[in-house]
C-alpha cells in the first residue's frame, strides 16, 4: 500500500504541471486519502472503533457486535469474538 501511495502523490505531482489539472490540488488529496486510509488499515485503531460501537449500543437489547480480544490485537490482526446473530437478508426482502 505505502509504494502504491507514494507512486499516486508521484502521479498527482505530475499531473498539476497541466494546467488543466492544477485546480485540482491532487497532491492534497493524495495526501488526506493516505491519512485515512492509514487509519483503515491500522486494526489497533479499529479495535478501538469497535469497543466504542459496543458501547455506544450496549443499551440497545437487539444489537450486537463482535468484541475485539484486546492480548490478539495489533496493527495487522484483530480478533474478535464470536456473536450468534440473525443475517441481515431475514429481514431485508
Amino acid at each position: 500500500i505505502h509504494t502504491d501511495l507514494l507512486l499516486l502523490y508521484w502521479m498527482a505531482k505530475q499531473l498539476t504541471r497541466f494546467r488543466m489539472f492544477s485546480w485540482m490540488e491532487l497532491p492534497v488529496s493524495v495526501r488526506d486519502f493516505t491519512h485515512h486510509l492509514a487509519q483503515q488499515v491500522d486494526l489497533k485503531l479499529e479495535a478501538k472503533n469497535l469497543t466504542r460501537f459496543v458501547n455506544n449500543f450496549r443499551d440497545i437489547p437487539n444489537i450486537h457486535f463482535p468484541k475485539p480480544i484486546n492480548q490478539y490485537v495489533s496493527e495487522s490482526i484483530i480478533v474478535e469474538s464470536w456473536e450468534k446473530g440473525v443475517p441481515i437478508t431475514n429481514y431485508v426482502t
